[in-house]
């Protein structure tokens, strides 16, 4: 007799991954072919994992079109398959298919948006951050500012795209359809939570720079170094606005006071 365990392997290779004679043993006919009644559950299967990704990626199944978008489910239920019965975390690899798909094609863009809507989908799923202490921050003495440690909130994401990412968001938004331009340059968007709404806030590169540089775990201090050494002298950074910034997209969710490094 076969196991339960080998069971659901075969259930699972049948209904998901299109193996189903093996299964075929396992059934008895009734009134209902075990073929036909195989096929049913293939195509709930399909549905559900289609219809959970059509949930995290509405703008992504707006852009490629229901057949396309449905092709596309296909291949990330064979290629990235779930690992739980929650479904929550299920879409959480489609932007790495989208890169795999169209990676030197006119629809280079896809993974960053889906990146974005994958932003939205986590901030809604983790418990929110207090807001940055700022009265605790303005009480540091200046001169150890360079020791700051910015740690980024655990309900807020930064997305940065080479493509105008969020313009795109926007246009393809229910009862909108503004054209946009694919050329128009690079965006980044931070995406936080606040109680049951999600904002997402466009910030300038230089602020987005200083958060990649903040998410590492160095000091200010370093960070600014850094940012400073990519930046062509005639366009120094304004790294006062660059934290501004963040601070109100609310990215930056605490921070500590690390120690001096020794010189010695």
């Amino acid at each position: 007799m076969n196991s339960l365990r080998e069971l659901q392997a075969r259930c699972y290779r049948a209904f998901l991954q299109g193996e189903d004679a093996p299964l075929r043993e396992d059934l008895v006919d009734k009134t209902i072919p075990a073929s036909i009644s195989i096929r049913v559950y293939q195509n709930n299967a399909r549905e559900t994992y289609r219809g959970a990704l059509a949930a995290s990626y509405p703008v992504i199944e707006r852009l490629v079109g229901d057949a396309c978008f449905r092709g596309i489910a296909r291949k990330y239920m064979l290629d990235y398959p779930s690992s739980s019965g929650d479904l929550q975390n299920f879409g959480a690899a489609l932007p790495e298919l989208l890169a795999e798909l169209y990676a030197d094609t006119g629809f280079a863009y896809l993974p960053d948006v889906a990146a974005l809507e994958w932003a939205m989908e986590e901030v809604q799923l983790v418990e929110e951050n207090k807001p940055l202490d700022l009265t605790a921050l303005a009480e540091i003495d200046p001169g150890s500012y360079p020791h700051l440690r910015f740690v980024r909130s655990t309900s807020a994401r930064l997305v940065s795209s080479r493509y105008p990412v969020l313009s795109i968001w926007r246009s393809n938004q229910p009862d909108t359809d503004t054209p946009v331009n694919l050329d128009a340059g690079s965006e980044h968007v931070v995406i936080s939570r606040s109680g049951s709404d999600v904002a997402l806030v466009p910030v300038a590169a230089a602020a987005a720079e200083l958060a990649a540089l903040i998410e590492t775990g160095i000091p200010l201090g370093l960070a600014i170094e850094s940012l400073a050494e990519t930046t062509a002298a005639d366009a120094t950074p304004d790294i006062a606005r660059a934290l501004q910034d963040l601070t109100s997209a609310r990215l930056l969710g605490r921070f500590e006071l690390s120690p001096p490094m020794s010189t010695h």
